[in-house]
């Protein structure tokens, strides 16, 4: 697949990646819609030179819960939206791959959240429940100090029994044995 920016006569610039049928997914919303090669012009000259605005990005060293699995993926995503959309928020980027940045995201609203890693919303979702340490991290030994905030965070989950922790088990939760848990509960 080819990253190319363009813009459709009736749309305005936008940044999308083509594929081999005139399907393009918007690269800012996850958008689908098929326009057909017709609607499309190139770029203009002086724009070829840019580096994409727009990266892909997933955070540091957690995961949201997946939906598909442990059952708690709905409201992982609900609470990631309300702590993000529509919000500005500060982003330390923890690693740089070719087409991957790895972030910590912190609220500057909030005036203790820039003071310490362990204030991160990265932090938050691990500390309430909805995300899971990603123990295959390759930061892991360059952050410790973000590392023990993260695993403070999920103690004081499983304590407070916090998202897929309210069934009050203390024992790692396989994805499977999280999902089964959660269906016996409803």
């Amino acid at each position: 697949m080819s990253t190319s920016t363009v813009r459709p006569l009736s749309l305005p610039l936008l940044r999308a990646r083509a594929r081999a049928d005139p399907a393009l997914t918007s690269h800012a919303d996850g958008n689908s819609e098929i326009i057909p090669y017709t609607r499309l012009r190139p770029l203009a000259a002086q724009f070829k030179t840019l580096e994409g605005q727009a990266k892909d990005a997933t955070l540091s060293f957690v995961s949201l819960l997946d939906w598909r699995v442990e059952g708690y993926g709905d409201e992982a995503m609900d609470r990631f939206r309300e702590l993000c959309e529509g919000q500005q928020l500060v982003a330390n980027v923890d690693e740089r791959q070719p087409h991957l940045l790895s972030l910590s995201l912190f609220d500057p609203a909030d005036p203790n959240s820039l003071a310490s890693p362990g204030n991160s919303l990265n932090v938050q979702l691990v500390r309430e429940g909805l995300a899971r340490i990603d123990r295959r991290s390759r930061l892991r030994d360059a952050y410790p100090e973000v590392v023990k905030a993260l695993e403070r965070a999920k103690d004081e989950a499983r304590r407070s029994r916090a998202g897929c922790y309210e069934l009050g088990d203390v024992r790692p939760l396989s994805p499977s044995r999280c999902a089964a848990l959660r269906v016996h509960r409803d």
